[in-house]
């Protein structure tokens, strides 16, 4: 058992309720043991912020605005579109 995954069932409750999720591996197995079926969702706040900081400061303001757009697709079809269209630039 990870470190962290030793969580009452109680308190992971409240925490998926509240939405809440954070980057340590504990967490994560710790939900997993309570709802193995569960699929796992990063932050996109998080994850657009880990893009920028590889982008040149220049064109951040751009990328940001195209990043954005990117779980807001109404299909993941679109999505995967928009994500490759990004990558590509």
């Amino acid at each position: 058992m990870a470190p962290g995954a030793r969580v009452r069932p109680v308190l992971l409750l409240a925490i998926s309720l509240a939405g809440l999720r954070d980057g340590h591996l504990g967490i994560w197995a710790a939900l997993g043991q309570v709802w193995p079926e569960a699929a796992e969702q990063r932050c996109w706040n998080h994850r657009i912020v880990n893009v920028l900081a590889q982008v040149p400061k220049k064109v951040q303001a751009e990328a940001r605005a195209l990043l954005k757009q990117i779980p807001y697709a109404p299909t993941q079809a679109e999505a995967e579109r928009r994500r490759d269209a990004f990558a590509k630039r």
